[in-house]
């Protein structure tokens, strides 16, 4: 460490570095401490429990024995095998290097916490069987509310005092709403059990009605009444079924009180009266019903929302098609606008609203909903409309950046020399305070009616520990099954509430521990989430900045930079604002970046809401920005795979850098996804495959440690948008086009890729192309009517006859591109290889049949684009297409490949009866399309048979024996021109035949094993030949392209071969 670097390294640093064991292990020596600490009071405890009545029940005499020592070594081994593999095998949370998910190495307290509760094993379903971690999750509960804003009851967990009561109490005595709020195991079972009392909350007015209508509460019915939303007091048996489903939340937890303080009505007697009614008992349908509720009530939340909202909303039987997702803007926060709109459309409609949620802080991007702006739609359209709803707020990650605007208490034990800790020079790893939008929308998580948060994400706690906290705590009574009686809240069982049963003690204590050792304040939990936010604003600058004009590939973050905001957009303002986060930013340390006013304007206004940056990679062809969206795809998705531990097999040590990646749907994220993909240079409506970095770690901006990180990064972008580039360019180079990204420049892998074609037919000669969508040069679905030499034609029918349903392959031995062969009068050389096998065919080298010879393009029947701008948006709905084709005495077919991924299907000298209709000699010749309709059984049942039901087809070997395209299989079809003549035509929409009438119907019959040959494939033609490449070891070749090493199989460069002194030829047609 550098003179300079001692001398900035700032109180906040030394105080964050006592919070973790440390990316090295570097407190370890005080870890062991407080291991052995944890273990030897609690050894002490046992012993000291009724030490003179009880006796040592493990003796000497037994730990002495033969049977106990082999099971200690047994155990010792074991236990030294199995951390040995945790190291290896396992996500290295810990490390700065580790980018992924929303976790990374939790804190020393906590898991101190976690580790010492452990050993007593305490359940918090109850007191009775945990007596002290009851208590603290109390207390952690209040911690939680008090930081996120709420009322709590000032409950003082003193463990200095515990025996004293002043010491550890609530607020009793106090009219203002109290929260509280509990541990769940994670924030799915805390969005669900926010549906859960939020749904019960919407229909207990509902309860009461009938109970007060026809029975026990009859006699409140003349002169009880009740606010409504509007703020309006009305008499509560003469409001309407609108009125009673949007009262306030408020005003419908107040009931059980003001029921008891005007008529005495206690909790019990209230209970048993609603039991009956309540929709706990009878259900929601019931209740509908009752009321006359034709429109179902609904949720909204933005479209970034978690998969926990619409799994929750159909447990608790509100149903997921209930959860509306409202739009979001380009930040991926929700369009407050948009849901302006459809609470206008409820409040008109008289279509009840459960909740909104917002979400505060996404899985994906860390973006904040505008929470102030929907408080203040709340407040409007209960005026308004009369319309009244919960806000549940989903800060599972967000919640705990709360701590970043709580200033600490006087009491805090948090260094008073940390005055002005933002200042410049304060820190080494420099802190930096929320964006100003952030910040004004978590203060209102105040105003929310309930609120998820996970201590297992930005609270740094071990799993299991998501948490749930009510503004106002009477609600956690809308999900319990007992009545509370309570005499000491101290000694109140918590486990009551809720979704779970029973739930580890060790949990909450992990939290408490690590809530008052750090601080819940800016000191504490704040400071070490300003050196997060500084850390992953910093890498945002990196990912911004990587590429250049010069480079072949070019990334783009999710979040758009000040520049690019502009109206209307000005390219050059976005390179200029580039060029300053590259000078002033990427190049800087972080002692220059704090010391210059203008770094400091800019690196607070570049990211997302919350430490989690998603961005997408692309590449160029020839310059120019690829626009095929499956393509980028790729690309990002091989990123991933190349920096994130995805099997038990792999050593995390094979990994330099971790991050995770996700999906952005289009339907999910509209123009946001859209705008996103045209900073990309990207077209079309398809989803996104992107990547996320999410920054918890404070360390990776030491030392320029990010630097070393995003060079890695940058390195193997390169070599891989090398590697699409190669994917997407019509190259007759087809043997090496290809090469591993497992192996450096001078030492490649390759694979085969040559062009094939299954040959139909021995009246005239079909050829029908492999293709391979994965790759541009064999992306296409070609049928060419052939012509070969007549010595070959003969020996080739020959063979046919006596093997007619062996299926032979033509292999094209010159580099050439597909639009060669497929030129009507063009030739090229070729041979027949037999025993073609799927599996191994882009890893050995074919078997050949027969010596080579000149093929002669006769007649183009069709070529058409495989790529995804040519294809349809869906598999067909009722049929299975084919071309059909051939000679007035040998009709072939070859399915219609109209989606990817899909399966080729092809078959010669099929049989067509008609019934209607005729199919006349020159369509034949020219190709029509049959529709296959339906599968004839054997007894005459009728199976329909629909494409989009079986796709995707599972890989050939397991398409099984009930598989529909077999051997003499009878099929109902229907025969329609082609409505593309063109035989060059490309799709979207090639089997639009809808508005045509077939012109025949009849049956089509495959053929039986005497009379042809079937080809099936759905692996080669889906196969990702680079992943092939890395599974399989395959031949290395070296720069100048000779072959260095073989594996079992010969590879044959095509450039090089020569046909009389191959190896390969001693094997070939001679044999005939």
């Amino acid at each position: 460490m550098t003179k300079e670097t001692s001398d900035h390294f700032h109180h906040v640093n030394n105080m964050i570095a006592s919070w973790f064991f440390g990316p090295r292990a570097e407190n370890k020596e005080f870890v062991k401490e407080f291991y052995n600490n944890i273990i030897d009071l609690q050894a002490e405890g046992r012993m000291s429990y009724f030490d003179s009545a009880d006796p040592k029940f493990i003796t000497t005499q037994m730990q002495n024995s033969k049977e106990f020592k082999n099971n200690m070594e047994y155990l010792r081994s074991q236990l030294n095998k199995l951390l040995e593999k945790l190291n290896e095998r396992t996500v290295p949370f810990w490390s700065p290097r580790y980018m992924g998910h929303m976790v990374t190495e939790t804190t020393m307290p906590s898991n101190l916490g976690y580790i010492a509760a452990l050993q007593y094993n305490q359940n918090n379903i109850a007191t009775e069987g945990s007596p002290l971690t009851t208590m603290l999750e109390i207390g952690v509960g209040n911690q939680l509310c008090e930081m996120l804003g709420f009322n709590t009851s000032n409950l003082n967990i003193n463990l200095d005092n515990f025996d004293k009561e002043d010491e550890n109490t609530y607020n009793f005595g106090s009219k203002e709403i109290q929260s509280w709020g509990h541990i769940t195991c994670d924030g799915s079972v805390a969005n669900l059990e926010s549906i859960w009392a939020t749904r019960n909350l919407k229909f207990y007015p509902l309860s009461l009605s009938l109970a007060i209508e026809e029975g026990q509460l009859s006699f409140i019915g003349k002169n009880f009444s009740i606010e409504l939303a509007n703020g309006s007091v009305k008499l509560f048996k003469d409001c309407t079924t609108w009125e009673l489903l949007n009262l306030k939340p408020t005003t419908v937890l107040s009931i059980p009180e003001r029921l008891y303080q005007k008529y005495g009505i206690t909790s019990q007697f209230l209970q048993a009266s609603l039991k009956v009614y309540t929709i706990q008992t009878v259900g929601k349908d019931y209740l509908e019903q009752k009321f006359g509720i034709t429109k179902p009530s609904l949720y909204f939340a933005s479209s970034t929302h978690h998969y926990s909202w619409p799994k929750g909303c159909a447990i608790v039987g509100i149903g997921s098609g209930n959860l509306k997702s409202v739009p979001v803007d380009y930040a991926a926060r929700m369009d407050i606008n948009e849901l302006d709109k459809v609470l206008a459309k409820c409040g008109r409609n008289k279509q009840a609203v459960y909740a909104v949620v917002a979400i505060m802080g996404s899985t994906e991007q860390g973006a904040c909903d505008p929470l102030t702006d929907i408080v203040a739609l709340r407040e409007r359209y209960q005026r308004r409309y009369g319309l009244s709803f919960a806000i549940h707020a989903d800060a599972a990650w967000g919640g705990y950046f709360r701590t970043m605007l709580i200033e600490p208490s006087k009491n805090s034990p948090c260094d008073d020399d940390s005055e002005d800790h933002d200042e410049d020079g304060d820190t080494f790893v420099p802190i930096l305070a929320l964006n100003p939008y952030t910040r004004k929308h978590l203060y209102s998580l105040k105003d929310c009616d309930s609120i998820t948060i996970d201590p297992h994400k930005s609270g740094y706690i071990p799993y299991p520990a998501g948490g749930l906290c009510y503004r106002d705590q009477r609600m956690r009574f809308l999900v319990t099954w007992t009545s509370p009686i309570v005499t000491r809240p101290m000694e109140e069982s918590i486990g009551i509430y809720g979704v779970e049963g029973s739930k580890p003690g060790a949990a909450p204590v992990a939290a408490w521990l690590s809530h008052d050792v750090i601080g819940l304040h800016q000191k504490g939990y704040g400071a070490l989430l300003e050196q997060a936010t500084f850390t992953c604003s910093k890498i945002y600058c990196h990912w911004a900045t990587m590429s250049t004009d010069k480079d072949n590939f070019i990334v783009v973050p999710f979040n758009m930079l000040p520049a690019e905001k502009l109206n209307p957009p000005n390219l050059k303002e976005v390179k200029k604002q580039k060029q300053k986060i590259s000078e002033l930013i990427v190049t800087k340390s972080n002692l220059d970046i704090i010391k210059d006013e203008e770094a400091m304007n800019l690196i607070k206004k570049v990211g997302s809401d919350l430490i989690i940056n998603t961005f997408a990679c692309n590449f160029k062809v020839n310059g120019k920005v690829n626009e095929n969206i499956d393509e980028a795809n790729y690309l990002n998705r091989r990123l991933f795979e190349k920096f994130s531990i995805t099997s038990y097999r792999q050593a995390n040590k094979s990994k330099p850098l971790i991050l995770t990646s996700t999906m952005l749907r289009q339907s999910a994220y509209g123009n946001c996804l859209t705008n996103f993909k045209n900073r990309l240079g990207l077209k079309g409506d398809q989803d996104l495959y992107a990547l996320i970095n999410v920054v918890m770690s404070p360390w990776p901006t030491e030392f320029d440690f990010i630097t070393t990180l995003t060079k890695t990064f940058k390195e193997n972008l390169k070599e891989l948008a090398e590697l699409s580039i190669r994917r997407n360019i019509k190259t007759t180079a087809h043997l090496n086009i290809i090469p591993s990204i497992e192996e450096n420049q001078s030492n490649e892998k390759f694979c085969y890729t040559s062009h094939l074609f299954v040959i139909q037919g021995t009246d005239e000669i079909y050829l029908v192309h492999l293709p391979i969508f994965q790759l541009e040069t064999h992306r296409y679905q070609v049928i060419i009517k052939a012509e070969i030499p007549t010595r070959i034609m003969e020996k080739y029918k020959d063979f046919r006859k006596k093997n007619p349903s062996k299926v032979l392959i033509l292999w094209c031995k010159e580099n050439i591109t597909i639009d060669h062969i497929s030129t009507e009068g063009s030739s090229f050389t070729a041979c027949i290889i037999k025993d073609f096998v799927h599996n191994i065919a882009l890893k050995e080298h074919p078997k050949i049949f027969s010596i080579t010879f000149k093929v002669k393009t006769i007649k183009l029947l069709k070529m058409r684009n495989l790529g995804l701008p040519y294809q349809d948006a869906d598999y067909p709905k009722d049929r299975v297409p084919f071309y059909i084709y051939g000679t007035e005495n040998q009709l072939h077919i070859d399915h219609l490949l109209l989606k990817t991924p899909s399966i080729q299907l092809s078959a010669e000298n099929v049989k067509i009866e008609l019934t209607s209709g005729k199919f006349t000699k020159e369509q034949k010749e020219r190709g029509a399309i049959v529709h296959i309709i339906a599968k004839e059984e054997k007894d005459g049942t009728i199976i329909d048979l629909y494409e989009v039901a079986m796709q995707p087809f599972p890989d050939t070997k397991y398409l099984g024996d009930s598989f529909f395209f077999k051997a003499n299989n009878c099929f109902h079809v229907e025969l329609y021109e082609d409505p593309a003549y063109d035989s060059i035509s490309n799709g979207p929409g090639l089997d639009k035949v809808d508005s045509i009438s077939p012109f025949a119907i009849g049956k089509l019959i495959l053929p039986s094993v005497s009379k042809g040959g079937l080809y099936i494939d759905s692996q080669l033609i889906n196969i990702d030949p680079i992943i092939k490449i890395q599974k399989d070891g395959i031949a290395k070749c070296t720069s100048t392209g000779s072959w260095r090493k073989y594996p079992k199989h010969m590879f044959v460069n095509a450039e090089k071969i020569d046909v009389k002194t191959s190896p390969v030829h001693a094997s070939s047609f001679s044999a005939l």
